[in-house]
């Protein structure tokens, strides 16, 4: 029996929280390791701790973040295709399927993001006020191209340096989606970090998936872009 008027708006609330907080809680278990050196980090009494719990991010995140976060934007994207999902099993499968493009890929990206992140804090340290604005625009396009590379990976199923380069394109091309990206995952990041930080583990990663697909999808399907 399907409910109407307000109970129904409030039953498939229920439901797309029920989702969004499930298939987030699941990725945020996987990503578990990152989280405790990151932890680590703002605990850290000396440089040599802060050092180690740097390396381990960083050779963490290709191998256990990228998958996860393939996986949640291939649920995601069954959801938003409207298909049935299962979600333990769909998030479990698509881990495996993805792994090896998606720890590819995560290597690359996480160089990168190091690399920019080194400059960052070099031109910080030193009071280079106009490169820093730069840079703060690099991050930004960063960060979308990130959240690109998970969208093509699933939605295309390419080898991995064409990955790249279509989400390169796709950041560059596309500036109104692309600020969409930011904006939304700013605020939600935002809003997180510093009002509602125990929300973390239930929406923010599964929010921002499903709203960077989502704009991705549409954007795609008008360009006549098929799967």
């Amino acid at each position: 029996m399907e409910l109407r008027g307000i109970w129904g708006v409030f039953y498939k609330i229920s439901i797309w929280l029920t989702r969004v907080a499930s298939v987030n809680l699941l990725w945020f278990l996987f990503n578990l390791p990152v989280a405790i050196f990151l932890f680590n980090i703002l605990l850290a009494n000396y440089i040599g701790e802060l050092i180690v719990s740097l390396t381990l991010i960083v050779i963490l995140i290709p191998l256990v973040t990228f998958p996860a976060t393939t996986a949640l934007f291939a649920v995601v994207r069954k959801w938003v295709l409207g298909k049935d999902i299962k979600l333990v099993k769909d998030f479990w499968n698509y881990y495996k399927q993805n792994y090896l493009n998606s720890l590819k890929g995560g290597i690359f990206i996480t160089l990168v993001w190091s690399s920019m992140l080194f400059y960052f804090y070099i031109l910080k340290f030193n009071s280079l006020e106009i490169f820093t604005y730069l840079f703060y625009l690099l991050l930004a396009i960063l960060f979308v191209f990130t959240i690109h590379f998970f969208s093509i990976t699933v939605h295309f199923h390419s080898k991995t340096i064409i990955v790249l380069k279509n989400a390169l394109s796709f950041t560059i091309i596309n500036p109104i989606l692309t600020i969409e990206i930011l904006v939304v995952s700013g605020l939600l990041i935002y809003l997180s970090s510093t009002y509602f930080s125990f929300l973390i583990p239930f929406f923010i990663g599964s929010t921002i998936a499903f709203v960077s697909f989502l704009g991705f999808h549409r954007f795609t399907s008008r360009l006549k872009i098929v799967d």
